[in-house]
């Protein structure tokens, strides 16, 4: 410590290793099969078994074992990430990037500002993405970028599913929560700062960060999980959907709390519902979404309040799961966790410390983060009887 559906469709994948020796290694992974078993599990899911039963030991392995996990997270909660469009583009006008994409007779655009670093600097810089605006202190070396992640896909209520202008590109029956739609738009910001020239932008695409708080801290989550461009993941207390499990927001918040929560927007897939009362049967969880963002050159730092609706009991114990999948793969000073009291979406000055050298090991390369985990205020325990499962050390 530093600081104090079963899919209906088959897959096949050649995955790019990025740890150590085996970068650039292309593996064929086995084929996922088109009906995902059923299971009854009141703990995590272990992260280091695939599908078919297999013990996960090798960093290879691990690679495909990502894709599986996020096949789980689409088919069940998240919706189909779509691929990049089959024609985009992008232009800057004073400051302001405007991001063109097509598929077939149909064309969408929407704009991302840049707000330059407040101080002198020689570009091209590093930049922190934000959904909707930034909640957190952007460092002076730092640009953000702020994207309506709202115009992209709506969150509201049930009547605002569908609506967004990805819902115009793939029409608005396509199977998608907002999370993945707001993923999408992720990706494409990150192809227009490499279709453009960094002397225009100002960026180095090669150095990004992302952030949102709340429902969009949930959404850093997903997204980071799915572009690994993304160099840093900040999600500012996400709770339920974010960095909490299923598993331990239904008991120890909901059921001992007695907070019961309505329908969830439409952040996730509408066939998600059925599970609200029954998480047991799926087969991962959210600490599985945290090991997603786990690899050699990428942080994830976790923000997390002591709000008894964000579940931080739950959120802490299902990032120390997720942590595991950081040390298996030898970076376990990669993952940051942090927490404390205060209004929701505020940002205390006595966690600056922490972000600021998060932002300076992945984004500016100033620093090193040391042991990991930051702090623990509150003095949480990590609850072991939702974890029945070793952790290894991949070779």
């Amino acid at each position: 410590m530093y600081f104090k559906m079963r899919t209906p469709f088959t897959y096949l994948f050649a995955v790019v290793l990025t740890f150590n020796n085996l970068s650039k290694a292309e593996l064929n992974c086995p084929t996922i099969p088109s009906t995902l078993p059923t299971i009854q599990n009141q703990r995590l899911p272990n992260p280091f078994v695939s599908i078919d039963g297999t013990n996960i030991i090798t960093k290879e392995q691990w690679a495909c074992r990502r894709e599986e996990i996020k096949t789980l997270l689409q088919s069940y909660e998240l919706g189909i990430l779509p691929p990049k469009p089959s024609n985009i583009s992008a232009t800057i006008s004073n400051n302001t990037i405007t991001i063109t994409c097509s598929e077939g007779s149909r064309t969408i655009n929407f704009k991302v500002k840049i707000t330059p670093p407040t101080s002198i600097q020689t570009n091209p810089v590093p930049a922190i993405l934000a959904y909707g605006a930034s909640s957190i202190p952007i460092p002076s070396n730092i640009a953000l970028i702020t994207l309506n992640n709202d115009e992209i896909a709506q969150q509201f209520s049930q009547s605002s599913r569908a609506r967004g202008k990805f819902f115009d590109l793939y029409g608005s029956s396509y199977n998608a929560g907002t999370l993945i739609a707001w993923s999408w738009a992720v990706n494409r910001v990150v192809d227009a700062l490499e279709l453009l020239p960094a002397s225009e932008t100002g960026v180095d695409a090669s150095k990004l960060g992302l952030t949102g708080c709340s429902r969009n801290g949930k959404g850093v989550l997903a997204a980071a999980a799915f572009e690994d461009r993304i160099k840093l993941a900040i999600p500012q207390e996400s709770g339920r959907g974010g960095s909490s499990c299923w598993r331990i927001e239904a008991q120890e918040c909901r059921q001992r709390l007695g907070i019961e929560k309505p329908e969830d927007p439409p952040w996730f897939l509408k066939s998600f519902d059925q599970y609200r009362r029954n998480y047991d049967v799926l087969p991962y969880d959210h600490h599985m979404l945290i090991g997603l963002i786990a690899s050699q050159d990428r942080g994830l730092l976790v923000i997390e309040n002591w709000i008894d609706w964000l579940c931080p009991t739950g959120t802490f114990t299902c990032s120390m799961a997720g942590w595991e999948v950081f040390k298996a793969l030898g970076v376990k000073e990669n993952f940051g966790y942090t927490s404390g009291s205060h209004s929701h979406c505020q940002f205390p000055d006595s966690e600056k410390g922490e972000l600021n050298a998060f932002i300076g090991r992945f984004l500016s390369g100033e620093g090193v983060v040391e042991g990991g985990v930051y702090e623990n205020k509150a003095n949480f325990s990590v609850n072991r009887n939702w974890i029945n499962w070793a952790t290894p050390i991949l070779t």
